[in-house]
């Protein structure tokens, strides 16, 4: 009962750690916000009724 505990804690643990990942918490890529292409406007079809 004991060694299960542990073996899910460790597991707990190392996934805990592992969701951080590797970059600094400072140090994120954030899109460009000039850098986004505007879509053409939505055109209604001649036959639309």
């Amino acid at each position: 009962m004991r060694k299960s505990v542990l073996v899910v804690a460790v597991c707990g643990a190392a996934t805990l750690l592992a969701s951080c990942g590797s970059s600094l918490l400072g140090d994120r890529k954030r899109p460009d916000e000039f850098a986004v292409a505007r879509q053409a406007p939505l055109v209604i079809p001649p036959d639309f009724a």
